[in-house]
């Protein structure tokens, strides 16, 4: 049973990762239509960069399991009630992470922060606005990160490097892309299917961190009441 569930973990995430490719290859494939001007309306609703397609509704799908995943363990018998909150909490970031990708919410959030801000005198960029956060979110959970095992802190760590390192790297070249080259251009549109590609990956892979947190817990439970029978 155990060697089952191994095996379902990674062939759900291996087909997640297919998903993800093809959304991405699909994407950048109607991007480059675009840019002979042989738009592809068929190639249009899986670009992973425009808000109402059918990759955005997968990216922020992901996301949302994610949250249910973290839900699932906040609500077990068996958590830490040391680190109960920051589950919930962890929760509630996905939950937001899913619908600010739905909608657009985080965009319309920035803004007001960054209008609060301006009024203050201070005029601080969005990115410089979501790099704080960061920060002050690998802070508040560092002590959690550190009680983790080691497997899924790998794991974890290698979401990061994708959903935040890959896509903010991203995200600043395709910026320097538009600003070079412009908004239509070949180049910006690739570092832009490459930011979102790297943000989905991310969220691939910190689902199987969830999945290989679950089942070891649900190991050391079954280890424990075995124990308590004899």
């Amino acid at each position: 049973m155990k060697m089952t569930a191994e095996i379902n973990i990674k062939r759900v995430s291996q087909i997640l990762l297919g998903i993800t490719f093809l959304f991405a290859i699909l994407s950048f494939l109607g991007d480059l239509a675009n840019s002979f001007n042989q738009r592809q309306l068929v190639l249009d609703i899986f670009k992973v960069d425009k808000q109402i397609s059918i990759s955005s509704w997968y990216a922020s799908s992901l996301l949302l399991i994610d949250g249910l995943m973290t839900i699932y363990i906040a609500s077990s018998k068996n958590i830490n009630p040391a680190f109960l909150f920051r589950w919930r909490m962890l929760a509630a970031t996905f939950l937001f992470l899913s619908l600010a990708r739905a909608t657009a919410l985080h965009t319309d959030i920035f803004g007001i922060i960054r209008g609060a801000l301006s009024s203050l005198g201070w005029n601080v960029p969005a990115f410089s606005i979501g790099i704080l956060f960061i920060i002050l979110f690998a802070i508040v959970y560092l002590s959690f990160f550190k009680h983790l095992q080691r497997k899924i802190k790998t794991w974890i760590l290698i979401s990061a490097a994708f959903f935040v390192g890959g896509s903010l790297s991203m995200r600043a070249m395709g910026g320097m892309a538009w600003h070079v080259f412009g908004p239509q251009s070949i180049l910006y549109h690739a570092f832009s299917n490459v930011e979102e590609l790297s943000e989905m990956v991310g969220s691939i892979a910190f689902f199987y961190a969830l999945a290989g947190y679950i089942e070891l817990e649900q190991r050391a439970a079954f280890s424990t009441s075995k124990k308590a029978e004899q």
